[in-house]
């Protein structure tokens, strides 16, 4: 469901509330160069000679960082056995085979076999070629065959492309000098927003937090190029913070770029969640949902934070991960079922299909199975995961990611079963809770991500 509402004034939106690295309370005072948050001067300077002065990075090394260690992954990853050995296998763009130094690599969409492989940079010449020539940014990524977004490497090196393009200079650039004038504040801020979806990828792979914070860092830079322009377009239009109650539409605060500030805003939560921070990714979905009349892909965003949250706290807090998975299966039985109520049964209806055939709506029901197994519905769970493993194996095919990750929640399922059957203490299960329900949900997340281009606000 799209927002029909008057968005809140940007001033409600932004900034962030940074946290002090030090002591965790609120920043005041930012790293200059680095852009980590502090409460106090004292704790500042006290940071800067314990071991701040020997992490801090500017945004362009910690960029560079952080892809020289996930493009050699995300590339190892796109080898497809058979495949990238030339085994009658060529280029679907330039019809070549691979070369040592240029390996014929997947584009991670749906297309099955070699359908749709090639040599990267044939892939990034017929992304650029058609992102000059399409009117919208999120068909861009798009494969023509089976219309599901490319994913992983290519599209890594396609987006770090398009950033090139638009703004050589992007990450180096001052906010103030991209401010000055209109049409290069809106190649930097593109060029920035390409960069953190290749840096999403790339922390995806390595799974360090420096990365994922070198994401945040990026994403944060393109709401200091937006914000400005957006405050000035209020002030001419006579906007205030007293308007969020407002009904009446208004074509200003429906602008393109106020739409990338709450895109900005669900790719960052993402993040955080993925930095382990909680309940800030909650607390900034909430706020996004509600702005947008509760739209699937904020709703989805939301159940996938919670569980996430939910799987951290399983070993620990088990009340508090069933409230969590709780919130999160009203969410997502509300996304499956179109927001029905079954009276007598006091719950959302799940509808009889597989919901397999998108790849957002499979995502969604898999993970109400895990929301229902931290609950201990197993029952209820396997049977989710069940309908959506077999549809994904008849449309998918066994070796698509959808059905590779309803697998491994089936295996999940089981060992949090066993766990709760042991004793209290869950002794004797291998195959812990924690680890495997964060890739899971990560996973899933991403998942949704690359199919909807991270666009909350369509």
């Amino acid at each position: 469901m799209a927002g029909t509402g008057r968005e809140p004034p940007v001033g409600v939106l932004y900034p962030l509330q940074l946290t002090c690295e030090t002591c965790g309370a609120v920043a005041k005072f930012r790293c200059a160069r680095c852009g980590v948050g502090y409460c106090s001067r004292a704790h500042q300077r006290a940071a800067w000679h314990t071991n701040h002065k020997q992490s801090c990075r500017s945004l362009d090394d910690a960029v560079r960082d952080a892809l020289d260690r996930g493009l050699p992954r995300l590339q190892a990853l796109a080898l497809v056995p058979g495949v990238s050995d030339n085994n009658g296998h060529v280029c679907w763009i330039c019809l070549e085979p691979g070369t040592a130094a240029s390996p014929l690599v997947s584009g991670g969409c749906g297309c099955r076999g070699g359908a749709t492989v090639g040599h990267v940079e044939c892939f990034v010449a017929a992304l650029q070629a058609r992102r000059a020539t399409s009117s919208r940014e999120s068909t861009v990524m798009r494969c023509p065959t089976c219309t599901q977004q490319f994913f992983g490497y290519v599209r890594a090196k396609a987006n770090l492309a398009f950033a090139e393009d638009l703004d050589p200079d992007h990450l180096a650039r001052t906010v103030a000098d991209a401010a000055a004038e209109r049409s290069l504040a809106d190649r930097c801020q593109l060029a920035l927003f390409h960069t953190a979806d290749a840096l999403v990828d790339a922390a995806r792979v390595t799974g360090q937090d420096a990365d994922h914070v070198t994401a945040l860092r990026v994403s944060q830079k393109r709401l200091d190029v937006l914000v400005p322009y957006l405050r000035a377009r209020e002030k001419r239009s006579g906007s205030s913070d007293d308007d969020d109650d407002d009904d009446d539409a208004n074509d200003s605060n429906k602008s393109p770029a106020r739409m990338m500030v709450l895109e900005t805003y669900s790719r960052m939560a993402s993040t955080l969640s993925s930095l382990r921070r909680y309940d800030e990714a909650a607390a900034l979905l909430r706020k996004l949902r509600a702005w947008r009349n509760r739209d699937t892909i904020s709703t989805t965003m939301l159940a996938l934070s919670l569980l996430d949250a939910a799987n951290v706290a399983v070993l620990d807090d088990a009340i508090d991960a069933a409230r969590r998975a709780r919130e999160a299966e009203l969410l997502l039985r509300e996304i499956l079922g179109g927001g029905r109520r079954n009276d007598e049964a006091s719950s959302f209806e799940t509808p009889n299909a597989t919901s397999a055939a998108d790849p957002v709506l499979a995502t969604t029901r898999g993970a109400l199975a895990q929301a229902l197994a931290l609950q201990g519905k197993f029952d209820e769970a396997d049977r989710e995961n069940g309908v959506s493993l077999d549809g994904a194996r008849r449309i998918f095919g066994p070796a698509h990611g959808v059905t590779l990750k309803f697998e491994r929640d089936r295996r999940w399922i089981a060992a949090l079963r066993a766990r709760r059957a042991s004793d209290a203490t869950g002794n004797g299960v291998t195959d812990g809770p924690p680890a495997s329900l964060s890739e899971t949900t990560r996973e899933a997340r991403d998942l949704r991500d690359n199919n909807n281009n991270t666009n909350c606000v369509s």
